[in-house]
């Protein structure tokens, strides 16, 4: 029996990840100040760190589901390399941290990407593909199956309303949603002002 992949199982040092890189960022400093090429390249032991972290953070719940998890993985370890020397160990001693939030940005990125492929799929195949389970399906079908297309059909409709719902905030200017925030704000304030001022006896502190 495969044992189930557990976050514990990709478990890396930061003090050992930090001194790695400690060591090897004056290498890539001093060719980079010669204008060596090619770049030293990233050791196989930080690159090896890089994937464990990448499928550590992959394990998150809110990661760990997604049937493209290792297109993720990859996405994110080739991420971390492109923009590995932005970490400056002079600046902050959590490489661990750095990597972790730039997966997760990686991550988060993909997904998008997957759900909007998914988006303009879904929308071909109801712009082409007569809806199976109308009035116009076969009715020599089966019962099971026009059941089994309904439900798939209902999945794609509400699929498809959730990612419209989501363009159109995307297209709400932002000061329009400041302003919005703005004059909730003001409106809860007004109404804690007026409470506090009816009650003039008491020197309770708003």
């Amino acid at each position: 029996m495969t044992e189930t992949p557990t976050p514990s199982n990709y478990y890396v040092d930061p003090k050992e990840f930090y001194d790695e890189i400690v060591a090897f960022r004056p290498i890539y400093l001093a060719a980079k100040a010669n204008g060596d090429y090619p770049r030293p390249k990233i050791p196989d032991s930080i690159a090896k760190k890089l994937l464990l972290i990448a499928t550590r953070v992959s394990l998150k719940p809110n990661f760990r589901n997604y049937s493209f998890r290792d297109d993720m993985i990859m996405d994110g370890v080739e991420n971390c390399i492109r923009y590995f020397h932005s970490f400056d160990p002079d600046k902050s001693s959590s490489p661990f941290s750095y990597f972790t939030t730039t997966l997760c940005r990686q991550f988060i990125a993909r997904i998008q990407t997957e759900r909007k492929q998914r988006y303009l799929k879904y929308k071909a195949m109801k712009a082409l593909t007569p809806i199976v389970g109308s009035s116009s399906s076969d009715a020599s079908g089966s019962g099971d199956e026009m059941e089994n297309t309904t439900i798939d059909n209902e999945n794609i409709d509400d699929f498809i309303r959730k990612y419209d719902e989501y363009l159109a905030r995307k297209k709400v200017p932002k000061n329009r949603a400041r302003l919005a925030c703005d004059s909730s704000y003001s409106s809860a304030l007004e109404k804690l002002l007026s409470s506090s001022l009816d009650d003039d006896n008491n020197d309770e502190a708003v």
